[in-house]
């Protein structure tokens, strides 16, 4: 008994030993087996028995997964096969998970930006306020009611995968039935760490104060200025003047009623009596 103890090979650990050691579910377990990564021996009854070695390679395996390496990477790491190039494997891996990071981190600000959304919905249908346009960088998406296909458009809504947002731009001064264009868009820094910036035809919306609502609209109809009313009402009340262009982003649609609805916020750039 006293050389097996040291015995990294002695076969002693079940399935339900090294799920309870590793964290490893069953199913994986023997799917590794199933494919000839690690391998039991068979018991008396045709258990697997997994040796202290057997754990440790699942353990190492599982590791490498964590970060990244695929299954015939981690083989080709564990047998040696390629630790010339580890390095520069390690540096590939370290960088796909910063571009994660990125990802989750711009998930999370849309995440919020959402329910903020949400919450001014409640709080700002039918009336005007003003606040602060967040600074975002665009990209055409769509014009006179047709999506662009321009090499740029196209990358910014492919290449980025789920990380944009559109939002709907306007000139602030037109006509009633002007059509609202629509437009690709991301915030800093994230447009400049994943390449938007650099895209053709991307454009800079720095911060501003605004006047600030929520629309609705019903139907399926584009976005028109007539949807605008109740800013351009404000603004005539108030003595202001419109100027530069509109933008905004729809929220959600409601079709509770029978009728769809779709609610929008809306930024309006003014300027005072005096200029």
């Amino acid at each position: 008994m006293g050389s097996r103890l040291y015995d990294m090979s002695y076969p002693q650990y079940t399935v339900h030993d090294v799920s309870a050691l590793t964290g490893l579910t069953p199913q994986t377990i023997r799917y590794y087996d199933g494919i000839g990564v690690v391998v039991p021996r068979r018991g008396a009854q045709g258990q697997r028995l997994y040796s202290y070695y057997d754990v440790l390679n699942l353990v190492r395996r599982s590791l490498y997964k964590a970060q990244g390496f695929s299954l015939q990477e981690t083989e080709q790491v564990l047998s040696g096969a390629i630790t010339s190039r580890l390095g520069a494997l390690l540096e590939e891996k370290r960088a796909d998970i910063e571009e994660k990071q990125r990802a989750l981190r711009l998930a999370r600000l849309n995440l919020d930006r959402m329910s903020a959304q949400l919450d001014r919905l409640g709080v700002c249908r039918g009336r005007v306020m003003y606040l602060e346009r967040p600074a975002s960088w665009h990209v055409p998406y769509s014009r006179d009611g047709h999506i662009c296909f321009e090499e740029a458009s196209r990358a910014a809504h492919s290449g980025c995968g789920s990380a944009f947002a559109f939002a709907f731009s306007l000139p602030a001064v037109g006509e009633p039935d002007d059509c609202a264009d629509w437009d690709v868009t991301m915030p800093s820094p994230f447009a400049e760490e994943l390449g938007f910036t650099a895209l053709p035809g991307a454009v800079f919306v720095p911060a501003r104060y605004c006047l600030y609502t929520v629309i609705e609209t019903p139907g399926m109809d584009f976005l028109r200025r007539e949807a605008l009313r109740p800013l351009y009402d404000f603004v005539a009340q108030q003595d202001l003047t419109p100027e530069g262009m509109i933008y905004g982003r729809d929220i959600v649609n409601d079709a509770s009623g029978g009728v769809t609805l779709r609610y929008y916020e809306a930024w309006l750039p003014v300027r005072g009596p005096e200029g």
